[in-house]
């Protein structure tokens, strides 16, 4: 009778495992496989934004390229300003000479 009840109780657990127990692990495995799908698609996505040293070549050009226009255009302002600077120190001097002529 014992061997009965032994082949009895083991039944039971088999058929408990079969039916509880696999659809878990099915559950488990589904669950970890979107779960690697979701990191692929994150780790893609984020290569998809990561900056290339060429791109960065280009944009680096671009502002040198915009500072030297800029510093260009300053460098002639500066010239001009102080040419007209001049001008008004020399006319003043004339004018103070001229007065002082008198």
């Amino acid at each position: 009778m014992s061997g009965s009840h032994t082949s009895t109780a083991f039944e039971t657990y088999k058929s408990t495992i079969a039916t509880i127990g696999i659809p878990l692990v099915v559950a488990a495995l589904s669950g970890l496989t979107m779960w690697m799908s979701k990191v692929d698609q994150r780790q893609y996505e984020l290569q998809g934004n990561i900056v290339r040293p060429a791109d960065l070549e280009k944009v680096e050009e671009r502002i040198v390229k915009s500072m030297d226009v800029r510093l260009t255009a300053l460098e002639r302002l500066m010239k001009t300003t102080m040419d007209s600077v001049m001008e008004s120190q020399r006319r003043l001097e004339d004018k103070i000479y001229e007065t002082k002529k008198e």
